[in-house]
């Protein structure tokens, strides 16, 4: 009889201290979850300077090849992430990694939409390259979590832009890789469909960030580009500055 009380007591105290950890450990709010998948990507010191502000025009960051640019990219994506938009970011190996693992929970959560420029063939491994959107019903669906897309089939780029929603941002970080990947005989080509991205990017109140290596170009070259922006800045010592 003793027995049966003191195991009767051990239970009952086991579920009142079960109650008060659940209680403790109540699950987050959805705002709550988003506020911290953002804070945990950025453990970095903030690029941004106050008063740059990258949202609502189309805006061009250069950097030189001797720069680490790849720390201005995180800052500037966490600080459009925390405006609550969704984002396309459009890079290149071996950055693509980087970026992943950086921001892979919203990328997961489908807030951040990870496009890899490849030069492969999308005829080798056409799988490779099915590109979904956040608001499709092939998001849903079991698959990669980084969209390839090809420099030689550069239409789905555009389709990308297309299905941007209103509001949503375009990093195309990838520019100068793109435009050396062509090469001079393409120059023109790859002129004329950045152009197009610029003027699809103007429509639905959408937002375009592009990152520019202004070392690996001529003048020419990037006095063209810059013609897209109404905001340029550089990267300067791990910060950005305003040029223009």
């Amino acid at each position: 009889m003793v027995e049966t009380v003191v195991i009767a007591i051990v239970l009952i105290i086991g579920i009142v201290l079960g109650l008060l950890i659940s209680r403790r450990h109540k699950m987050p709010s959805n705002e709550d979850l988003k506020v911290e998948q953002i804070d945990d990507e950025t453990n970095l010191k903030d690029a941004l300077p106050e008063g740059v502000d990258l949202f609502g025009d189309s805006s061009l960051i250069e950097y030189l090849p001797t720069q680490r640019f790849e720390d201005a990219t995180i800052s500037v994506v966490t600080q459009l992430l925390k405006r609550g938009k969704s984002i396309f970011l459009v890079t290149e190996a071996p950055r693509t990694r980087i970026y992943y693992k950086k921001f892979e929970k919203p990328i997961k959560n489908k807030i951040l939409t990870l496009i890899n420029l490849t030069s492969e063939n999308p005829l080798s491994r056409p799988q490779m390259f099915k590109v979904s959107f956040p608001n499709s019903a092939d998001a849903n669906k079991k698959s990669s979590d980084i969209s390839n897309v090809s420099v030689n089939s550069l239409e789905y780029l555009m389709e990308i832009t297309e299905h941007m929603d209103e509001g949503s941002i375009l990093v195309f970080e990838a520019l100068s890789e793109l435009i050396l990947a062509l090469g001079v005989e393409k120059r023109e080509a790859v002129y004329r469909f950045f152009s197009s991205i610029v003027e699809e990017m103007s429509t639905k109140n959408r937002s375009l960030v592009s990152f520019m290596n202004r070392g690996a170009h001529g003048k020419e070259t990037v006095s063209a580009y810059e013609g897209f922006f109404l905001k340029i800045f550089s990267v300067d010592k791990g910060k950005i500055t305003t040029v223009k």
